[in-house]
């Protein structure tokens, strides 16, 4: 009896060309509370640290703008003594 039943298994997959029924995939499983918890702990840390990171950026923006303005104002200084130095000097004759 356990051949007989063996060769109607085998036959059938010899017949089965993928044409079953469509199954539908099973739902995602819901999560667990304690992992709903974490993750929204995660979402929360990760867009703190981005709001630290965006001001951070910010701040170091500002501060090269600050030492920009500085060099610019530095070289403005440079430049009008490097015109003075320049300058001819004129040189009165006294009679």
């Amino acid at each position: 009896m356990a051949q007989g039943w063996l060769m109607v298994m085998t036959l059938v997959k010899a017949k089965d060309k993928g044409k079953g029924i469509m199954a539908e995939p099973e739902p995602p499983k819901k999560l667990k509370k304690m992992v709903q918890i974490q993750m929204s702990v995660d979402e929360e840390l990760a867009r703190k640290i981005q709001e630290e990171n965006q001001a951070r950026a910010i701040a170091e923006q500002e501060h090269e703008m600050i030492n920009l303005e500085a060099a610019l104002e530095i070289q403005r200084q440079y430049d009008e003594r490097q015109e003075v130095a320049t300058e001819p000097t004129q040189i009165q004759d006294i009679d």
